[in-house]
């Protein structure tokens, strides 16, 4: 999308992650979502959602679990 020109906005970021989950990429959108921290996209809880779906994929229930607390510790509700 940068390349062309065309930079990506949180819910064009939310579509692609949650696609390369149902596509069984989800290293990539792992990689995507770590871009978008860095970038500082989005809603907190929303980012944190789609996050704590694809650390429990790969396995990263201690990372969820923390993922998890932060929203906690923020005031956002999981959803």
């Amino acid at each position: 999308m940068r390349r062309s020109g065309c930079l990506p906005n949180t819910e064009s970021c939310m579509f692609l992650i949650r696609l390369m989950k149902r596509q069984e990429k989800v290293e990539m959108g792992f990689e995507l979502w770590n871009d978008m921290v860095k970038n500082g996209f989005g809603s907190y809880v929303l980012v944190s959602d789609v996050l704590l779906d694809l650390l429990c994929i790969m396995g990263k229930l201690a990372d969820a679990e923390m993922c998890f607390l932060q929203m906690i510790e923020k005031g956002q509700k999981p959803s």
